[in-house]
């Protein structure tokens, strides 16, 4: 009898070590985390904002502690140059907090999608994972998953401040903007609206030899469609070539430059004179011709 107890007790021993090293083998079998950026959080609505609002911030963390808030994939950014990256710096225990929630929290057996399938609306969120062996990728749009929304809410309050204020700053500029995409239109010399972008199908360059003058100049020719042709020949028809009829263009209420009404065996036309480079004239025209859009 003591024989059995005592094989029984071996076997026992046995069985919770192998345990034990199954344990420890699961523990320490994850990847090494990537020596630069290591995780990545980001957010992106989906199919509920205007298309101003609609953009991903991004919070990027390094081993080094620095830690970067940025927004891209916009579907159309108003600012005039690239959006701004914000630099903070985190301490070594944050990031640390940070590499040991993501073990905790079993980041790296998780399901890539933890979104609600049935769900094609709201807020896209992910976390990406970088190690040595490979990114590890895990998102969903309104993600209920208890770990996932832990992870990602701790790295989002690390520096909640200060994302909440870039983020506003970045609202500020796509909401200005918005309201200010209004496109070309041109004005007459009392600023009512006479020409809107609607009535402009074509803006290119042209070079031209003006009356009595052997050498070149270029210009800007804007091409009407019919019904605002017809507003232009009656313009034209009272044209005085000591008194020429102009309009102030617009784009975004932003003035650029005079055009000018002009007369030709084909009726009447607008154009503006410029002193553009020609590269320089290249982005003028394509500027204007995104102003019809």
């Amino acid at each position: 009898m003591k024989k059995h107890i005592g094989v029984l007790n071996i076997l026992i021993i046995y069985v919770m070590l192998a345990i034990s090293l199954t344990s420890c083998v699961g523990k320490d079998s994850y990847p090494a985390f990537s020596d630069g950026l290591f995780v990545k959080i980001s957010y992106t609505p989906v199919n509920v904002n205007e298309d101003e609002t609609t953009f991903t911030v991004n919070v990027e963390i390094l081993q080094d502690g620095t830690m970067y808030i940025y927004a891209d994939n916009f579907v159309k950014w108003y600012g005039e140059n690239e959006p701004d990256r914000m630099k903070l710096k985190l301490s070594d225990e944050e990031v640390e907090d940070v590499k040991k929630s993501i073990i905790r929290e079993g980041l790296f057996d998780m399901h890539n999608d933890v979104g609600n399938k049935d769900i094609t609306e709201g807020i896209r969120k992910e976390i990406i994972i970088y190690t040595a062996e490979g990114e590890y990728s895990i998102y969903g749009i309104n993600p209920s998953n208890r770990s996932f929304n832990k992870v990602y809410e701790q790295i989002y309050g690390l520096r909640r401040e200060e994302l909440v204020t870039y983020v506003d700053k970045i609202n500020e500029i796509q909401e200005t903007g918005s309201r200010n995409d209004v496109g070309i239109y041109l004005t007459n010399q009392s600023g009512n609206k006479i020409f809107l972008k609607e009535d402009i199908e074509n803006i290119y360059s042209e070079e031209y030899y003006p009356e009595g003058e052997e050498e070149p100049k270029t210009r800007i020719v804007f091409v009407l469609n019919d019904e605002a042709q017809a507003i232009l020949d009656d313009a034209g028809a009272y044209t005085d070539k000591k008194k020429q009829i102009s309009y102030k263009m617009y784009n975004d209420n932003k003035y650029i430059f005079d055009v000018i009404v002009n007369e030709s065996d084909d009726g009447c036309f607008l154009f503006a004179d410029v002193l553009y480079d020609e590269k320089e004239l290249e982005d003028v025209i394509k500027e204007l011709n995104e102003g019809l859009e």
